[in-house]
């Protein structure tokens, strides 16, 4: 019997035998699957970091983000010789759009010019003299734009904004215009130069003393008058001329001369002097109407131009715009992996006993530690530099030393930080992810791909607690724009760091005290 069941179950015994195999695989998978998740749940701060910390850089950037829509403080640089345009800047304001915030008129071009550089104001728009004298001859009236941004992006957006301000003036002109399009000009030359006629025949009365024949003229001129209000293409010339009413004075001339006439006084000074006004308004009326005429249907639909011009020494390509910010960027990511990770690691492996019972204060171990690393990174920075500027053609218009000072502060502040960061984690993993999560911050908030000024600015205090940021407005300072960098920015990273080392210090100087 036993040897006829022995014989029944030796076909089963392979796969018998793949049954035991296939359970011992799983036995020993899940051994390392419930060690690994066990690992896991024993570091809340890992799970807190992977998961809160993400979520909170992404709520606060969607809480701070204020859209790509700028808003440039803008500088109106007046006409020295044009009493017409008054320097308050109420009123010109419903002319700005919400972009280009008014906050200055002058006539001082180089102290418009000198707020520009020094970037108390962002646009410095530049009124032509006498744009309706221009437009009547035929011709475009330009308005210049002057801007200083080395930001693509910006770059774009300001003479975006700049076309659509000058095609919201070109339409309220061309409203005046079209309304009124079917009206002949010369209709209104021709009743003008009847006006200028009887203001010729009056100043004649006027001198010879005829009160009778002056008060006839009177009342002819403003029959005349009336007709030259109600002529269509008026409004055209009030439109390009950008006179209220240019009929106001006439009319306050002629009720002069009719008060005088009516309290007896002929031929007064004051009365040749209104008469000789009246021929020249209308005078300059009935040309007006003759050169309205003329203008080509292109200028006449479109009485204004505008160009902007960037006032930076070269406008830069958008890869040289974002390779400082990116140099900055992996520079920072690098100092901070490194530090955290070498403190953590000694820890791990026991070095901090052996440091505490070492004549070494915690000082000395950072700057040690801050020397190598330092060093090292020095000639990344310093090869970065070259392969860019050698094979990306990315300028350097300042000072290498500014680049140098501005990667200097960058990797002292960076490193400060990666070893502030190491207090936090008790793990390499949660030194990593400490890590990663700097750098998400340092691309949403560290003005990378986005402007500062497009953050809420209770949310851009974060851009500020960020090497990168500095890093990266310093070097394209000194690298497209060729000046050096602001000695707050210089200052801040300096602090940063200083601020960074007196912190880990301590929390190392716990770690090594004599238990």
């Amino acid at each position: 019997m036993a040897a006829a069941s022995s014989a029944m179950a030796r076909p089963f015994r392979p796969i018998v035998h793949a049954a035991n195999e296939l359970g011992q695989q799983v036995v020993r998978i899940s051994s390392f699957f419930l060690k690994e998740l066990w690992a896991a749940l024993r570091q809340p701060k890992l799970i807190l970091s992977v998961v809160l910390g993400p979520f909170l850089i992404l709520a606060t950037f969607g809480i701070g983000y204020r859209g790509q829509t700028p808003q440039l403080q803008t500088t109106l640089l007046l006409p020295q010789d044009d009493p017409r345009l008054p320097e308050d800047p109420a009123a010109y304001r419903d002319l700005f759009s919400s972009v280009f915030v008014l906050d200055n008129v002058t006539r001082d071009r180089s102290a418009a010019e000198a707020a520009l550089a020094s970037g108390r104001t962002n646009v410095v728009v530049i009124v032509p003299e006498r744009p309706e004298d221009q437009v009547l001859n035929g011709q475009q009236a330009r308005f210049d734009i002057l801007f200083n941004e080395i930001d693509p992006l910006q770059s774009a957006w300001v003479r975006y904004f700049a076309t659509v301000a000058v095609q919201e003036l070109n339409r309220r002109v061309l409203a005046g215009l079209v309304g009124n399009a079917q009206a002949p000009a010369e209709e209104l030359g021709r009743v003008a130069g009847q006006m200028r006629g009887q203001a010729d025949a009056l100043e004649q009365d006027l001198r010879e003393g005829n009160a009778i024949a002056a008060g006839a003229r009177v009342v002819a001129l403003r029959q005349t008058l009336g007709a030259v209000r109600t002529a269509p293409s008026l409004s055209p010339i009030m439109a390009i001329s950008g006179e209220a009413d240019p009929l106001t004075p006439i009319e306050a001339d002629l009720a002069a001369i009719e008060g005088d006439l009516l309290a007896g006084r002929v031929n007064t000074p004051e009365q040749l002097q209104r008469a000789a006004s009246l021929r020249t308004s209308a005078r300059e009326l009935e040309v007006q109407s003759q050169r309205l005429t003329q203008i080509p249907p292109d200028v006449l639909v479109a009485p204004f131009s505008i160009e902007a011009r960037n006032t930076v020494p070269i406008e830069p390509t958008p890869i040289a715009f974002f390779v400082p910010a990116v140099i900055a960027l992996l520079l920072q990511h690098i100092a901070i992996s490194l530090t955290s990770l070498s403190m953590v690691r000694d820890r791990l492996l026991g070095a901090m006993d052996i440091y505490r019972v070492a004549p070494i204060g915690p000082l000395e171990v950072l700057l040690g530690k801050s020397l190598s690393y330092g060093l090292l990174l020095s000639i990344v920075a310093g090869l970065l530099v070259l392969l860019v500027t050698m094979l990306l053609n990315v300028p350097i218009l300042g000072s290498p030393i500014w680049v140098a000072v501005s990667l200097g502060l960058l990797l002292f502040a960076s490193l400060g930080m990666g070893f502030f960061l190491s207090q936090l984690a008790s793990t390499e993993t949660q030194a990593v992810q400490l890590a990663m999560l700097v750098l998400l911050c340092s691309i949403f908030f560290g003005g990378f791909f986005l402007a500062l000024t497009t953050l809420w600015p209770p949310v851009r205090a974060i851009s500020y607690v960020l090497p990168v940021t500095y890093g990266a407005i310093d070097l394209r300072d000194v690298m497209l724009r060729g000046i050096r960098p602001d000695w707050l920015m210089l200052a801040a990273p300096a602090l940063l760091g200083v601020v960074m080392y007196v912190l880990a210090a301590r929390g190392v100087s716990r770690e090594m005290a004599t238990q």
